[in-house]
């Protein structure tokens, strides 16, 4: 049971990696039955995997999932975790969309008011695994929205006399 519980901790630290940076691009997702257009945060943001462990009696791995912004602007909501592929696994089970191919979860009940402020993490989210015998990998991408820019506004006002 210990070197289990010790398998489990090696699997959880691998999986513990940090999305790399990437280019902002825009894609259309349903989120809670309705399209929206977000952008590609995974650049502002960490995506971290713990307390990976098997569940037996479905033979899947549950692990959960936080993103954190690494950035230094205030990132909204909705969320969304987009999973564009994975390896060492039989695939994810019961993900909140599909998009095409690749999977996706709404991560929108796990981010307070949906506004992720630097340095602030989201709550973890529960992912299903199946298991195959391999060590799971994910290549995930988070999409949301920059939060707006706040400021003055410009206007001009003209009066006739």
């Amino acid at each position: 049971m210990r070197s289990f519980v010790s398998w489990c901790g090696f699997v959880a630290a691998f999986l513990s990696l940090v999305v790399a940076d990437g280019f902002a691009a825009e894609r259309t997702l349903n989120v809670s039955g309705v399209p929206v257009t977000l952008q590609d945060l995974s650049g502002e943001v960490d995506v971290f995997y713990s307390a990976m462990r098997l569940n037996r009696s479905i033979n899947a791995w549950n692990v959960e999932v936080t993103i954190r912004n690494k950035g230094t602007r205030e990132l909204n909501g909705p969320f969304a975790l987009y999973i564009e592929g994975v390896t060492g696994t039989s695939g994810l089970i019961q993900p909140d969309a599909m998009d095409g191919t690749h999977a996706y979860f709404d991560l929108g009940n796990f981010v307070t008011n949906a506004l992720l402020a630097p340095t602030q993490t989201s709550a973890p989210r529960t992912l299903t695994l199946g298991n195959n015998g391999g060590t799971p990998q994910l290549n995930p991408r988070v999409y949301g929205n920059p939060q707006a820019a706040s400021g003055y506004a410009l206007a001009l006002n003209r009066s006739l006399n």
